[in-house]
């Protein structure tokens, strides 16, 4: 958090799903998201899935956010909360901006109750959720609302991200 309020947040992955030595998919995506005072102001990002272009500009204007993106191009009210999946504030939403192509995202989500997620070795109580939408994402936040785990399916890969260091 920077000492004017406003928080950045950068977002890159880089996934390949190998079949032996061979490389049968592949997914990268890089974004930048400006919050101020817990508001999304501004995103950028750019995806590519096996070769395919996605990218996405938004920018809030007053109390809309003008999107700009492969997937949508139009005005959405505010809040919104984009799809990087560190706020938790998403599972608590019936819609989200994707961060890959700035389509609008219709979701809904279950709660399927408490684990324990291991970072770094070390235990963490979480709650896990259910995202439904286009894809199907497990989430996991611990009690103080911040990212701990992610996992989904894809290509018939099971795929998980998990918190490498504990937060300070």
């Amino acid at each position: 958090m920077q000492a004017d309020g406003r928080l950045n947040v950068s977002t890159e992955v880089e996934l390949a799903v190998k079949f032996g030595f061979v490389t049968v998919y592949r997914y990268t995506l890089k974004s930048e998201e400006i919050w101020e005072d817990g508001n999304l102001i501004s995103l950028i990002g750019t995806t590519s899935k096996n070769g395919e272009e996605f990218e996405v500009a938004a920018q809030t204007d007053g109390d809309v956010m003008i999107v700009d993106g492969t997937g949508f191009r139009g005005e959405v009210p505010v809040p919104i909360i984009p799809s990087s999946h560190w706020n938790r504030l998403q599972v608590y939403r019936d819609q989200m901006l994707s961060t890959e192509s700035g389509e609008i995202l219709d979701i809904d989500v279950e709660t399927l109750g408490r684990d324990r997620v291991f970072v770094d070795g070390q235990p963490v109580e979480a709650t896990h959720y259910r995202l439904n939408s286009k894809l199907s994402v497990d989430l996991w936040y611990d009690d103080q609302s911040r990212w701990v785990k992610l996992a989904f399916n894809a290509r018939g890969q099971e795929i998980e991200y998990v918190l490498s260091a504990g937060y300070d």
